[in-house]
């Protein structure tokens, strides 16, 4: 995850992005944890992945999503490669499609143990990275990917739908899994990306589009666990989520027509 010195960069780089997302205050280290500059609020810091998550918040799929994930942890990467074959071909398509050049500030949302960022890498797509996911078994074996890949991330646990940035932070805000599956949350998750995103910046997302549920009973069966429907949102398109303020809005199937991509820019203020 690059040198010592690279990390304790990153570290501060992170330390002043980072808000309180339930006050949007400022937050600084003392002792370990991290305070919020106006209330007090403290959150821990666990094997240098800041906590901005109170856990009494995280409640119904939310939980059961964090704890669910925590436990797959550990086979996540290798029952990924076994349940979607040929993913990576899909990843590659995804990482076309993301405007992302060196020096750009790149975040993603429920980043998981990190693949998506390692493609990006892999197809020469050099920027400051960083990931944020409500669950902690997730991160920590994001940060060791990260170690072997010799990448450097910023990564903290966080609520896709309270990220704790501060406002038009990122070059670039991704995420790669089905948000249209929640209808109740797709609103917020997507303001949230908006909101951390530069004016002029892009937003992402992929969902899994009817051709990929109709082949993969693995996927159905995930998805019927967390008590999700086998089927996007109630749109005829997954672009009419997209609010009306967006520009260069558009939508590509990819991964054969597994995949759907969803992109547009967040408008000059």
């Amino acid at each position: 995850m690059g040198t010592s010195e690279e990390q304790r960069t990153k570290q501060a780089e992170q330390l002043r992005l980072l808000r309180n997302p339930y006050t949007g205050n400022t937050v600084f280290r003392d002792d370990g944890v991290l305070i919020d500059s106006e209330s007090g609020e403290q959150f821990p810091i666990r094997d240098g992945i800041p906590v901005l998550l109170r856990e009494e918040d995280v409640v119904g799929i939310n939980r059961r999503m964090q704890w669910t994930f925590d436990l797959q942890s550990y086979i996540y990467d290798l029952s990924r490669s076994r349940i979607l074959s040929g993913l990576e071909a899909g990843r590659s398509e995804y990482s076309e499609q993301l405007d992302v050049n060196p020096g750009d500030r790149v975040l993603e949302s429920c980043v998981g143990t990190g693949l998506q960022l390692r493609n990006l890498q892999e197809n020469g797509k050099e920027a400051d990275y960083f990931g944020v996911d409500i669950s902690y078994g997730m991160l920590k074996k994001c940060q060791k990917n990260a170690r072997k890949w010799r990448m450097n991330v910023g990564l903290v646990q966080g609520n896709a739908e309270q990220l704790p940035y501060a406002d038009d932070t990122f070059d670039v805000v991704f995420e790669f899994g089905g948000i249209l599956f929640v209808p109740e949350k797709v609103e917020a998750t997507l303001q949230e990306m908006i909101r951390v995103t530069k004016p002029s910046g892009q937003v992402a997302f992929v969902t899994p589009t009817a051709k990929l549920l109709d082949a993969n009973l693995f996927v159905k069966a995930g998805l019927k666990w967390f008590g999700i429907p086998a089927e996007p949102g109630p749109w005829e398109s997954a672009l009419e989520v997209v609010p009306n303020i967006a520009t260069n809005k558009f939508q590509k199937d990819i991964w054969n027509g597994k995949l759907s991509v969803i992109s547009f820019q967040k408008p000059e203020k």
